[in-house]
């Protein structure tokens, strides 16, 4: 991912009439944990050499999500469908592109994010109803400045920068989504394209595989057993990992210099699964030594895919020995589970309050009896929410743009709490409507802090109408909880 390459010319030189047409694999590609700097990457060859398959690529970039930046990508004259393609691949910036010629220049594809590219020109000519910079199903990502000479059709063929093409017939960008087709003119000058909010789906990821690729090198997996399935997958994809019986599936990834380690991924058990059968997602703090579950679940699931997403201790923060695994317990082939859209991140904040305003009008939390308190506050802090007897304290907060939502805070229960005193936190989907608890602990608790952490369900991504709401439900002023160190985070 620290990779800096400088100043290359890659070139294959030239062909005889034999091999023409015949080169189908990438010139460069980049893949994995591939990631850096790359300064002046050039390649071109004539247009009409005619050396290039139409699935050749001078640029792969796929399957990545470390970040990677080109400073100066000059690459012309190619004969196959897309000069550069980026498949899969996120937080990637351009800084420069100069193109020639009548093929799509450019091709961000199969849900890449997170990509940019400022400064766009060179004589291009999009071919008839084609597009010099193609974008896929993909999102959050910005275009700046593509502006193209196009050759008049008047104008004569030229070997290096392509035929002439009627600027009515042609696109500068092309984008697909799945609601539509957009499209900006061939005679335009684009000054910024762009779709979602760039930045914000980089959320410091430092893994993601949804096992494209067809293979699990890719992802540097650690395979026994598990085989990549081609008609089962999850939200669109076109692949899953495919686990029967007693078959596990390790990726060991650092999480070295990142702390509020996140992770998410989507399950399907099989129809057919024995109800002793156990699909188990665990991870692990020292090499896979010691492992602690995620999740452990049994039997069939109605056959449809579930999202998960879980946020992880302080033990998981900083640890180049960090690993995840997906395991099964059954004993045939029968019994199988599918895991797809794995993603290990940094979590990201949207909301977070310790209280050191001294009052709750900074956080916007609207209350009812809770105060703050000086004395009795976690890790350092100077303050924290006390609640007595029926107190409450409520925060509502936007998760839109936003999936994989995870709540974390820190609560102590007061030492003369009645064994029938609850402290609950809760949250709501609607606005407050209807609650669904994250715990329901009750009495004392040895007068000690206890740190949580909970992943939310679906229903609170993307959500305007979120709120979390703490509360207690004891009779009188000596019966207390306190809540420290609030977060809400993707």
């Amino acid at each position: 991912a620290n990779s800096i390459v400088r100043d290359i010319d890659v070139s294959y030189g030239k062909l005889a009439s034999s091999q023409q047409n015949t080169l189908t694999d990438s010139l460069v590609v980049i893949e994995g944990n591939g990631g850096g700097k790359w300064y002046e990457l050039w390649n071109e060859a004539a247009q009409g050499a005619g050396t290039e398959a139409a699935s050749y690529r001078r640029l792969m970039v796929k399957n990545t999500t470390q970040p990677l930046s080109f400073y100066m990508l000059n690459l012309e004259h190619s004969l196959s469908d897309y000069q550069a393609e980026f498949n899969n691949a996120q937080n990637v910036s351009v800084f420069s592109y100069k193109a020639e010629g009548n093929s799509t220049l450019v091709k961000v594809g199969n849900n890449s994010k997170n990509f940019r590219m400022i400064g766009f020109g060179g004589s291009a000519n999009a071919s008839s109803g084609t597009a010099s910079i193609l974008v896929d199903h993909s999102d959050d990502f910005v275009i700046a400045s593509a502006m193209f000479q196009q050759r008049p059709p008047t104008a004569s063929s030229g070997t290096f920068a392509g035929d002439p093409v009627n600027p009515n017939t042609n696109y500068v960008i092309k984008e697909i989504t799945s609601s539509g087709t957009e499209t900006t003119p061939g005679w335009s000058q684009v000054v910024m394209y762009k779709r979602g909010d760039y930045g914000s789906s980089q959320q410091n990821t430092l893994f993601a595989d949804g096992f494209e690729s067809g293979n699990f090198t890719a992802g540097g997996w650690t395979v026994s057993g598990t085989v990549i399935n081609t008609s089962n997958s999850y939200n669109g994809n076109a692949n899953s990992a495919q686990l029967n019986d007693s078959d596990t599936l390790v990726k060991a990834q650092t999480t070295a210099g990142h702390t509020g380690i996140l992770v998410k991924y989507a399950r399907k058990l099989g129809a057919n699964n024995d109800p002793g059968v156990h699909f188990i997602a665990e991870w692990s703090a020292d090499g896979g030594s010691t492992w602690t579950n995620l999740e452990d679940t049994t039997g069939p699931d109605g056959n449809s895919w579930a999202p998960k997403s879980y946020g992880l201790p302080a033990t998981a923060d900083n640890n180049a020995s960090f690993q995840l695994r997906f395991r099964m317990s059954g004993t045939d082939t029968d019994e199988q589970a599918y895991v797809d859209a794995v993603e290990i991140k940094q979590q990201t904040e949207l909301f977070s309050d310790g209280f050191e305003s001294g009052d709750f009008t900074a956080g916007d939390w609207a209350v009812s009896g809770a105060v703050i308190n000086t004395s009795n506050s976690y890790n350092g802090n100077a303050n924290s929410a006390q609640l007595n007897d029926s107190d409450s304290l409520v925060k509502a907060q936007t998760t839109a743009g936003s999936d994989g939502i995870v709540v974390k805070y820190a609560r102590k229960l007061g030492a003369n709490n009645d064994p029938a005193v609850h402290f609950i936190a809760e949250w709501s989907a609607d606005g407050g409507s209807t609650w669904t608890n994250l715990e329901d602990t009750t009495g004392p608790d040895g007068n000690s802090w206890a740190p949580k952490s909970f992943g939310l369900p679906a229903a609170a991504d993307n959500n305007a109408s979120f709120q979390l709401r703490f509360r207690v439900s004891g009779s009188d002023t000596d019966e207390q909880a306190y809540v420290d160190a609030v977060e809400i985070l993707w």
